[in-house]
């Protein structure tokens, strides 16, 4: 069933479900004791930050919540809830902007990071994704030289992400609504995941525990 067949109210109850689940505090370290108080109290996200759901990735690589005895996305349950349950089109997808890498970018529940687009231009996000794995990478190996001689061990993170979006050219075209984005503190957290440099991290729901919560 569409998230679209909720009312406001519905909707509300059915986000504060997610937040306030006993794994949210785990699933998100990065967020400060203030920031998780004020999104589970107020609902209030932070603009620059992912939020992640905590539960497991059982839809398409998406988490889902049973509400009402009805299976939703936690990410359009977000959307919606922050737009005030304004209807999303027939065939529009609900995309994720802010890019933490592989692993994590389609767990963020953060609507200020999502949007509402046709199908063609989300797909064309995985290019640009591709594109800041890319640089993200180089900039955390230090060992490339960027154009004009500066290496990324000489920049700061403020830098290298000014000279990102200076040449996402096609990104501004194509995603001129909201442009892709990223968070390097979370990105960096999965990359070492991946690497093997960190222990994978078990604060997320397995599919076992899913599969008895969605009964």
């Amino acid at each position: 069933m569409s998230v679209n067949s909720l009312v406001p109210d519905e909707l509300r109850a059915a986000v504060a479900q997610i937040v306030n689940s006993s794994r949210f505090v785990a699933a998100n370290p990065h967020l400060t004791k203030g920031e998780v108080a004020s999104i589970q109290r107020d609902l209030d996200w932070p603009a620059l930050k992912p939020v992640f759901s905590p539960f497991a990735q059982t839809h398409d690589g998406y988490s889902q919540v049973r509400f009402k005895g009805v299976k939703y996305l936690c990410h359009r349950l977000t959307f919606a809830e922050y737009n005030d349950g304004t209807p999303i089109g027939v065939g529009e997808d609900i995309s994720h902007t802010c890019y933490v890498g592989p692993q994590l970018t389609a767990r963020n529940i953060n609507p200020i990071q999502l949007c509402a687009e046709p199908n063609d231009i989300n797909q064309a996000r995985k290019a640009c994704f591709l594109y800041l794995e890319r640089e993200l990478d180089r900039f955390r190996a230090g060992g490339d030289i960027w154009p004009g001689g500066q290496g990324p061990r000489d920049a700061s993170v403020e830098d290298m992400a000014a000279r990102i979006r200076g040449t996402q050219i096609l990104c501004r075209e194509l995603h001129r609504e909201q442009e892709c984005s990223f968070c390097y503190e979370v990105w960096l957290q999965d990359r070492f995941e991946r690497a093997g440099l960190r222990p994978p991290s078990a604060r997320f729901e397995s599919d076992e525990e899913a599969s008895q919560r969605l009964e």
